[in-house]
């Protein structure tokens, strides 16, 4: 509510003193709320919109700051910003940003005047989305708040401050035109399977905004005057690790980047380190630096970031200098794994990525008892998508998961082992094999499935179809009707059912998984989260198979439709066609898969 003091304001704010500091008048409150009140409206028209915003610039001329800290006035301003034009915008920046570095720094560090930067950076990002020419009318107040932050005493205070690494962070943001979560954030990007580091690389150089090239360098510029002492205490600070994160994040590919990585991995005598390009060899790196980084609940974060926007070199230098022969210590470690899982993650150099593979095999078993199974993962993903160690990586897995089950490589070929394999390798973190939904021993069939043993096996049916990965293909295909729908009740489960069928496996594999099922494939399109596993299995399905999912649905029709996915099901699947008529049901999917078939001849 703009008539009330906004509750954001943390430690050092208003709130946090139990009082609230009133820096405008009553009469401008009053009249800042009748504003918002207007601009509110349904009814107003564009014309009068800036008709209105350009009379409150009138009012506000010389209280600019005050009315930007102001616990009440500074949410009306943010509101009064998204109405703003490139020339109303041109002016009100230039008032907090030009002629005096301290006033700007006061509206950084502020509790509420941040929010307000904050909404200034995101209404330009608009303005150029709509092909507005924000360039020449920002040019001025750009330059002063880049000369604002020149001062390396006074960009590592704005850096570490909690409301002014939002807006060094949105800074940065603004000016490379590339924004990503940081790492292991709720929506973090570092994941093994939805990150690519190619991908990225990629999406960074389309993405860059080059109208804002030579603010961008200087802000950069700014950043590499700091010293090496400087950057190491922003790397172990909270706010100052996420503001170095965005700034290698926002300069990846780019020489910035790499001289800031050098900086922070340079020597422990403060020097400078080497940024040469001409291989691992030129590139100094101090042991102990990283490793105390890396083992640090915040400066991990920042690790992880680092790996991503280095090149090969840099891999090499790092893996040769610090993590050689000491890899046990690090994937044991609760912060260091990760910072490990990050350079599988990213690395491109095979022979780093043939070494990292060799050393880790050896600790799979150690791994899993620790609780840290990410690691196996992401060398199983690493061994993958760069063709190394295949073979070696998944008899090692394999050989854990047949271990667990006190059974030898002839019996998994045996029919009568049926689905042993993948229910060992879905429960591989754990000492239960299968569940019945209480502790202890069981004698139930339905296999434990864990989130680590889902992403382990969606990973290992990504593996090409050789010899020696074709024992888990059969494996899946060998699933009883109450595993498959056991195993799709759950959220990672029937990620692991979809990645079966998107598999290299054999047709004939797929279509048993499918024929199997049945009718139950209604049961499992009335779970949610399997809409999509029942679709890919109705594009396995032979006639027959076909026509026993849809009469499957049918049956579940309600319980299915309640769900969120089930309509869309309903509607892809022409369920209501087929019950009018299964012989034009029959022609009409006959048209679908010849067009689509010749489509995909034709691309």
């Amino acid at each position: 509510k703009f008539g009330e003091c906004r509750d954001d304001a943390g430690d050092g704010g208003a709130h946090g003193e139990g009082f609230a500091v009133q820096l405008v008048s009553d009469e401008m409150r009053g009249y800042v709320h009748e504003l918002v009140n207007h601009l509110e409206g349904d009814d107003l028209e564009e014309e009068s919109t800036e008709m209105l915003v350009e009379n409150a610039l009138e009012e506000f001329a010389g209280k600019e700051p005050q009315l930007c800290k102001d616990p009440v006035t500074s949410r009306a301003v943010e509101r009064l910003i998204k109405s703003f034009t490139t020339k109303q915008m041109s002016g009100f920046m230039k008032c907090i940003m030009v002629g005096d570095d301290e006033r700007t720094v006061g509206m950084i560090i502020d509790p509420f005047a941040s929010h307000v930067v904050e909404h200034l950076f995101d209404r330009v990002k608009a303005l150029q989305k709509e092909q507005e020419p924000v360039v020449e009318a920002l040019s001025e107040a750009l330059d002063g708040l880049c000369e604002s932050l020149r001062d390396t005493d006074r960009l590592v205070n704005i850096a570490t401050h909690k409301y002014g690494s939002h807006v060094l962070r949105s800074l940065f943001v603004l000016l490379s035109g590339i924004e990503y979560p940081t790492t292991r954030s709720k929506s973090g990007w570092n994941k093994i399977f939805s990150f690519s580091i190619d991908k990225v690389q990629d999406l960074a150089q389309l993405k860059v905004n080059k109208d804002f090239l030579g603010w961008k360098d200087r802000m950069s510029r700014n950043v590499l005057n700091l010293d090496g002492h400087q950057i190491v205490q922003m790397a172990y600070d909270q706010y100052g690790s996420p503001a170095l994160q965005t700034f290698l994040q926002c300069t990846m590919g780019e020489p910035h980047s790499r001289n800031l990585i050098c900086k922070l991995l340079a020597s422990s005598s403060g020097g400078e380190g080497s940024a040469g390009a001409s291989g691992a060899s030129s590139i100094s790196i101090c042991p102990s630096m990283f490793q105390g980084l890396s083992e640090h609940n915040i400066a991990s974060h920042l690790m992880e970031a680092v790996f991503i926007a280095s090149d090969p070199a840099l891999h090499s230098a790092i893996y040769e200098q610090c993590l050689k022969g000491r890899m046990k210590d690090y994937v044991l470690h609760p912060y260091a794994n990760f910072v490990v899982q990050a350079l599988l993650t990213c690395v491109t150099d095979k022979n780093v990525a043939k070494a990292l593979a060799a050393e880790l095999v050896d600790h799979f078993d150690l791994l899993l008892r620790s609780n840290k199974g990410g690691v196996i993962a992401a060398t199983l993903n690493a061994a993958l998508r760069l063709n190394v160690k295949v073979k070696k990586v998944y008899g090692a897995v394999e050989a854990i998961a047949m271990s667990r089950l006190g059974v030898s490589e002839d019996d998994v070929e045996g029919d009568q082992a049926k689905a042993m394999l993948v229910t060992a390798l879905l429960s591989i973190d754990k000492k239960n094999t299968y569940d019945n939904g209480h502790g202890g021993e069981t004698t139930s069939k339905c296999p434990l499935v864990t989130r680590l043993g889902c992403t382990i096996v969606s990973t290992l049916l990504k593996f090409p179809p050789d010899k020696y990965v074709k024992r888990i293909f059969k494996s899946m295909s060998r699933l009883d009707c109450d595993q498959i729908l056991h195993i799709a009740s759950d959220l990672a489960g029937v990620r692991a059912l979809e990645s079966f069928l998107d598999s290299p496996a054999e047709p004939k594999l797929k279509f048993r998984m499918v024929e199997t099922l049945g009718t139950k494939a209604g049961e499992a399109a009335a779970m949610s989260q399997a809409s999509f596993f029942v679709g890919k299995c109705f594009r396995w399905s032979r006639r027959q198979a076909k026509e026993d999912i849809m009469d499957g649905i049918i049956a579940n029709k309600a319980r299915v439709l309640r769900t969120s996915r089930g309509p869309g099901l309903v509607n892809l699947l022409e369920v209501d066609l087929y019950q009018r008529n299964k012989e034009d049901w029959k022609m009409h999917i006959a048209k679908k898969e010849a067009v689509k078939q010749s489509y995909e001849k034709m691309f």
